[in-house]
């Protein structure tokens, strides 16, 4: 039989480049780095292979290097000591792709293409500027892989694959045939110059937001492990947590809802010859469910209204901060949903959840000049102002949610005269790193201006 073959005339898509408007990613762990790589990848069924497609395709390709990336097997692999933990990169956004080829192959339209993708690599096997091979598993048919005995036993539904699977274990490896076919990829990571160390949280700047508003806001938005239901759900073992050290800190009570689904309280720490008001919005809502109404419109308060913004949960794997989904789910009419009209002061932000660098740095990055590829996003946001964004490369476990969360509020609830104009940023998510276990999860903070 004589194989098709087509041969497309080579094309690419760029991405915005990080531009003087959004600094690097910087962390005390991490170097911010770049991973380019060739391998092939199929279209799913009926699809044409559209720049648009294509990009989606590509897209959801990388994410089968979630696993990987936080793995014991890769870890070793690169040379990263037992003790020194799993995390070995964070997967980021695409920022450019190269189609060279489109030919019909066994499983269908098959296109070869050349990728750049932003990472974060653990500082244990790449320094600035540094250039090393790296390996790792992809899937050739993405949207129809699917082999059981290596995801996990829970979460063994096909859609959640590419971010359980565990393409290494040899027993199984007779099983990558057909649509199941897997591709060894030999890639390059390097190093990008190192991000300005003296960086710094502008404490200056919110005493001037305190001035004019006459408190400092801070909303801390928690979300259910296991949900509503569950008395003793991690979540509400954190809310209870942070309400025990609000009130060491001197703050009181002003208002609050105990409701089982979705409690609330408001706390106030009064202001006195040596510091401001401070005042705290503490929730507990659903936030990894189909149609999270009380926590989308917690989180649209807060991105409208409070200076420091914390959210400590699941991330959805994207979806939980999705900000399209927050501004429909909190609108009073979703199909036609009102923009979420950020601060145009200063903020700062901490995505406490797994792979947070990948699912919501993204979105808010590319929201700043409304270039996401998603033309919803841009119509759903107003220009976000000055915000610190701090997030997780790869996954982080609920016992040090609370632990991390105090350590970046300790100076905000203390605010005070004596409080320095800049808190040095890496210190900052040092201290954080110090309050988990005895590894990184490469803590990283971006800086939108």
């Amino acid at each position: 039989m004589k194989l098709l073959f087509l041969i497309i005339t080579a094309f690419s898509i760029a991405r915005a480049a990080v531009g003087p408007d959004i600094t690097a990613a910087i962390g005390p762990s991490a170097i911010e780095s770049e991973l380019t790589f060739q391998t092939k990848v199929t279209l799913p069924p009926g699809e044409q292979p559209t720049d648009k497609n294509i990009e989606k395709l590509i897209n959801f390709h990388i994410r089968f290097l979630l696993s990987q990336f936080d793995s014991s097997w890769l870890a070793k692999n690169v040379g990263m000591r037992k003790e020194e933990g799993t995390a070995v990169a964070g997967l980021g956004r695409l920022e450019s792709y190269k189609v060279l080829s489109i030919q019909k192959g066994p499983l269908g339209l098959e296109i070869t293409y050349e990728a750049t993708t932003e990472i974060l690599v653990n500082d244990k096997i790449l320094r600035p500027e540094e250039i090393k091979p790296i390996q790792f598993y992809l899937p050739r048919d993405p949207s129809q892989f699917y082999v059981r005995e290596i995801t996990d036993s829970l979460w063994d539904e096909q859609k959640w694959i590419y971010y359980y699977w565990q393409p290494q274990i040899k027993k199984y490896q007779h099983l990558f045939t057909g649509k199941n076919t897997v591709d060894w990829v030999t890639a390059q990571i390097k190093g990008r110059p190192s991000s300005d160390p003296s960086r710094a949280i502008k404490m200056g700047e919110l005493k001037k937001v305190i001035e004019n508003q006459g408190e400092l806001r801070i909303s801390l938005l928690l979300g259910f492990d296991n949900g509503p239901k569950d008395i003793k759900d991690e979540g509400r073992k954190c809310f209870a947590g942070f309400k025990n050290y609000l009130q060491k800190n001197g703050f009181v009570i002003e208002r609050f809802s105990n409701r089982q689904s979705a409690p609330f309280a408001e706390y106030v720490k009064p202001a006195t010859l040596n510091s401001p008001q401070i005042r705290v919005s503490l929730s507990l809502s659903a936030s990894d469910v189909d149609m999270p109404v009380n926590f989308a419109r917690r989180a649209r308060s807060a991105f409208e209204n409070d200076d420091i913004v914390a959210y400590l949960g699941h991330s959805g794997l994207d979806k939980n901060l999705d900000l399209v989904r927050l501004a429909m789910l909190s609108s009073e009419n979703p199909n036609r949903p009102d923009p979420i009209k950020f601060k145009k002061s200063y903020q700062v932000a901490f995505f406490d959840s797994c792979c947070s660098y990948k699912y919501f740095s993204d979105q808010f990055l590319l929201a700043k000049y409304k270039q996401h590829p998603d033309p919803m996003v841009n119509r759903v946001l107003s220009e976000i102002g000055k915000m610190e964004v701090i997030t997780y490369g790869v996954s982080v476990p609920w016992g040090t949610h609370n632990r991390e969360a105090y350590a970046l509020l300790d100076p905000f609830v203390n605010f005070g005269k004596s409080t320095p104009n800049e808190l040095k940023l890496l210190d900052v998510l040092r201290t954080i790193e110090l309050r988990q276990n005895k590894c990184t999860y490469l803590i990283n903070s971006a800086f939108i201006k």
